[in-house]
């Protein structure tokens, strides 16, 4: 294991990803506005090309894009201004370690999937380590909630203010 940044990114993109799908879905069913899917996703250069990023989708009916449009930048915007308390922190954090244990179970598939992942760690500063490895790491260095909560909206913060990293894609379903 070169460097545990990539890591420590991908652990705190889960934890946003599982956050924002559980308030926005919150958020959604308050307003009573019909939803196919919501998804978070954080794609690191490793996994497709070009710069890592961090994308919320939303498939609501065209009826409802700009209700579901207003929810979703508000939800962001609420997630940016008042950030996480440690309870809801240890939940989320929880679940996205749990979550990491099933991933760890999954071997690589084929000496093609090595060499990318080789390739992926030479040009992008991907980890080379096994989901395994990594979830080790994670599990064994848990800090404190509180402390895990003030790291954790710093990082969100940081990305949520920003406009290279976040991108918000809404899609419309004629068929809900």
């Amino acid at each position: 294991m070169g460097s545990v940044l990539p890591i420590v990114t991908k652990k705190l993109c889960d934890e946003l990803a599982a956050l924002v799908e559980k308030r926005l879905a919150a958020a959604l069913r308050d307003e009573r506005i019909p939803v196919a899917l919501v998804k978070a996703s954080y794609i690191d250069s490793g996994q497709a090309p070009g710069d890592e990023s961090f994308s919320v989708r939303l498939v609501t009916s065209p009826d409802y894009i700009i209700q579901g449009t207003e929810v979703l930048c508000g939800t962001l915007a609420e997630l940016d201004r008042a950030g996480i308390q440690a309870a809801e922190y240890h939940d989320i954090s929880s679940r996205v370690l749990a979550l990491s244990g099933e991933e760890a179970s999954e071997a690589l598939s084929s000496n093609r999937d090595l060499a990318q992942k080789c390739i992926s760690s030479f040009l992008y500063g991907k980890a080379l380590s096994t989901k395994a490895a990594r979830l080790s790491f994670i599990a064994s260095r848990r800090m404190d909630d509180v402390q895990g909560a003030a790291l954790f909206n710093n990082f969100m913060q940081a990305l949520l203010d920003g406009a290279n990293n976040l991108s918000v894609e809404c899609v419309t379903d004629p068929d809900l």
